[in-house]
């Protein structure tokens, strides 16, 4: 099983299975108790259960100079190739592959630390003033900024020792004005129950056990059992399962967000995996996709409402579901360490050949390189 650590002196107390009623510094060397003086930096923070897997041998990516203006204006960026989502997707993909890489690599941890300070000391991300004009440049600017900062939030959390005081500060700045910006604008406040909301609470569950500061935890496992409290009966998530042909694709998406959150959360001894409403878990909503990705009539209604956009050349019955050979599957590794024995498990193996098979490859909802880190 992963290891359940303890974030430095950060303490968190349960109310009830899968609630976290409390956290509170106890002592020690938390940042958040401003009479403690250190004479060096602070240790690394627990938050994945990385224990080498053995021999994870990862290819390692150029860094992209830093992208210091996300500015999508009216296109949808990704479906093509473009200058700002193929630096931004370098950054995390480089970012991800040298993370797992700096856990035997002294050359790798150099380059780690030189890559996050670089984009931090830049401030790069920007937003511009008309961030959120256009019909899709503002679901745009917020989704590639979340997607890109989580793998990025994970690596630095987990190297943390690497980076002086001052330097620490600077990514910490950087990296609470990200997080603030992405969470805190209309945008978001419309994807409570998406996969782009679900996203951000990953992100946020990361800054927040970093900068021990409990609010963006608590946000964060709110938006957790609000996608439990709003799955349906049997396991579909309602607005990802919306997306025409892409209702797979992007209810596996949301899947990935919602166990990196649970594991995230795991690593502080709380877990959300056990938390349920009305007899639904996360364990529900990965029956769900399992079994609609091997008959994908099972989404075809669901399908058909039109929540969001849909992939050309797909449609409600005809669903985009290669992501069970792709890194897209990398949370499947998460889930299948921790529930080994889990019928949903065994389903899982049978239905991933990725999962199966897993390569050293990055995925940004899975925090980077989910074979080196699970």
């Amino acid at each position: 099983m992963p290891r359940l650590a303890t974030l430095r002196n950060f303490t968190f107390g349960i109310a009830s299975l899968g609630f976290l009623a409390s956290c509170q510094v106890t002592g020690g060397t938390g940042t958040s108790d401003a009479s403690v003086t250190r004479s060096g930096p602070a240790p690394s923070v627990s938050l994945l259960s990385f224990n080498g897997l053995g021999n994870c041998q990862v290819g390692l990516k150029g860094v992209p100079a830093p992208w210091l203006l996300i500015d999508p204006k009216e296109e949808y960026y990704g479906a093509t190739s473009d200058p700002m989502s193929k630096s931004l997707d370098g950054y995390a993909d480089a970012v991800g592959r040298l993370a797992a890489a700096a856990f035997r690599s002294d050359a790798a941890k150099e380059q780690l630390r030189s890559a996050i300070i670089g984009w931090a000391r830049s401030n790069a991300m920007q937003w511009p003033s008309g961030w959120n004009n256009g019909p899709d440049s503002g679901p745009a600017t917020v989704f590639f900024t979340t997607h890109t900062m989580v793998p990025v939030a994970v690596a630095y959390g987990e190297h943390r020792e690497l980076f002086s005081l001052e330097e620490q500060a600077v990514v910490e700045s950087w990296m609470k004005r990200l997080v603030d910006r992405t969470g805190n604008n209309e945008q978001m406040s419309r994807w409570s129950v998406d996969n782009k909301g679900y996203l951000w609470a990953s992100f946020a569950m990361t800054y927040g056990i970093i900068a021990e500061d409990q609010s963006y935890v608590r946000r964060a496992t709110r938006i957790y059992q609000g996608a439990i409290r709003a799955m349906r009966s049997d396991g579909s998530l309602p607005n990802d399962s919306g997306r025409g042909g892409s209702a797979i694709h992007y209810t596996n998406k949301a899947i990935a967000s919602l166990v990196l959150t649970a594991e995230l959360a795991a690593g502080q001894g709380v877990d959300l995996y056990g938390y349920s409403s009305g007899g639904k878990t996360i364990h529900t909503a990965i029956d769900f996709l399992l079994r609609a990705t091997q008959q994908p009539s099972l989404i075809a209604g669901y399908a058909a409402e039109d929540t969001g956009a849909s992939f050309r050349g797909f449609d409600a019955n005809n669903q985009k579901v290669d992501w069970v050979r792709t890194p897209s599957a990398s949370w499947g590794l998460f889930y299948a360490k921790r529930f080994p024995q889990m019928a949903t498990t065994q389903q899982l193996r049978r239905v991933s050949s990725y999962v199966r098979s897993p390569r050293a490859e990055v995925d940004a909802p899975s925090a980077g390189v989910a074979r080196c880190l699970a």
